[in-house]
């Protein structure tokens, strides 16, 4: 995942690290930071182990934070749903002329996910599933 992360963003430090959050409570400290929020949806155990990394700082929780910034989109991310919107649609026309009586599921999503990359996509978000 490192090199993958290395190779596939600029402009940030990749750090590995098995604790990620004294990783972040390094950085709060570096920031100067007295307040953290923390989506309320986590568990007992990782709360505790929060507590202990930011002894100090005013924890609180925030209820659907993350699924408040995912329903925003900016114009750079419309752009991206609308091409994969296209590649998607155009990727299957394109099946529809590739199936014929005797291909098997797997031929037709094989030649769906080939078809996507050819068309510009990155990569699949999830295996294609055909039945």
């Amino acid at each position: 995942y490192i090199i993958a992360a290395k190779q596939e963003t600029s402009g940030f430090e990749i750090v590995a690290d098995r604790d990620e959050l004294a990783v972040i409570a390094g950085i709060v400290k570096d920031m100067g930071l007295t307040r953290i929020g923390f989506e309320d949806e986590i568990s007992v155990s990782y709360y505790h182990r929060m507590q202990a990394a930011f002894a100090g700082l005013d924890l609180f929780p925030q209820t659907q934070f993350v699924e408040g910034l995912r329903m925003i989109k900016d114009e750079a991310e419309i752009a991206a749903i609308r091409k994969a919107c296209s590649i998607s649609d155009q990727a299957f026309r394109d099946a529809l002329d590739f199936i014929k009586p005797g291909k098997t599921e797997i031929e037709i999503a094989n030649f769906l996910d080939f078809r996507m990359r050819e068309l510009g996509a990155s990569g699949l978000s999830f295996d294609t599933i055909l039945a």
